[in-house]
């Protein structure tokens, strides 16, 4: 799913409100998965925010390792973890607000979905789960 990222830390220091609003968010597709770590010895929960072209580009956006939702409403939510700068771990927390898509429905579609919808209380029609 595509959101804006922003980095609410530097180095594992919070900061300043307007610095964080005024930031320019990272902008990609979320991904949040248990991986296998050799560096960590141990299975962690990784977030990682890829290209849209579905590539990792760690040097905007470093890897979030044992991640959490900290808080979630239907605007946004808060990740937490740590992230690793130069073989050092630091706490961090992401804000992370979802990017609407702006592709339309063709026209019609709606009309097609209620035609197959009434095509499914037909007489005769089986659904099998």
């Amino acid at each position: 799913m595509k959101f804006e990222v922003r980095r609410q830390r530097i180095k594992g220091v919070p900061l300043e409100r307007d610095t964080r609003t005024s930031a320019t968010p990272v902008v990609g597709d979320l991904r949040i998965e248990d991986q296998r770590s050799q560096r960590f010895g141990r299975t962690v929960r990784v977030a990682a925010l890829m290209s849209l072209d579905h590539r990792v580009d760690p040097g905007e956006l470093p890897q979030l390792f044992d991640v959490q939702v900290l808080w979630m409403s239907p605007q946004s939510m808060v990740l937490g973890g740590f992230e690793v700068i130069e073989n050092t771990g630091y706490t961090q927390t992401w804000l992370c607000t979802p990017v609407p898509d702006r592709q339309q429905p063709s026209p019609g579609t709606s009309r097609r979905l209620h035609d197959f919808a009434s095509s499914l209380d037909a007489p005769g029609t089986r659904v099998r789960s």
